[in-house]
């Protein structure tokens, strides 16, 4: 269970029997999230009410790295998500920049994003 200042990502097949048979998301679920395949608990949800967010990325990285994303409108679990996702993806064009070790983009699970601050928030994720 997330504690108040986590946010927690589970998705599950969509032709999945068992609606209780989800699992924590892999950052390459996104496009299977966007093309119906697969289904994101709570997407519409809004999570930051503000314009201008910055997340920490520090797995499995050398040196951690923050970017700033923006959304007019706010941010809702599936906005944060694709975020995330597309994070990673300049991350992993890049692994010698960002200093990658261990691990591919296809092994990384969103364990949950902690707020640090308003607007400041670090991804936690495991492999």
């Amino acid at each position: 269970m997330a504690k108040p200042w986590e946010i927690e990502f589970h998705v599950r097949w969509r032709k999945s029997v068992s609606k209780a048979c989800r699992y924590t998301a892999g950052v390459t679920d996104y496009p299977a999230i966007i093309d119906g395949s697969m289904i994101l608990g709570g997407k519409r949800q809004w999570i930051v009410l503000r314009p201008i967010i910055v997340l920490h990325f520090d797995y499995p990285l050398r040196d951690p790295v923050r970017m700033t994303f923006c959304r007019p409108t706010g941010f809702r679990r599936i906005d944060l998500f694709r975020c995330i996702y597309k994070g990673y993806c300049k991350i992993y064009d890049d692994i010698s920049k960002y200093g990658v070790y261990g691990h591919g983009i296809g092994d990384l699970r969103i364990d949950h994003v902690d707020q640090i601050t308003p607007g400041f928030y670090k991804v936690e994720c495991g492999s």
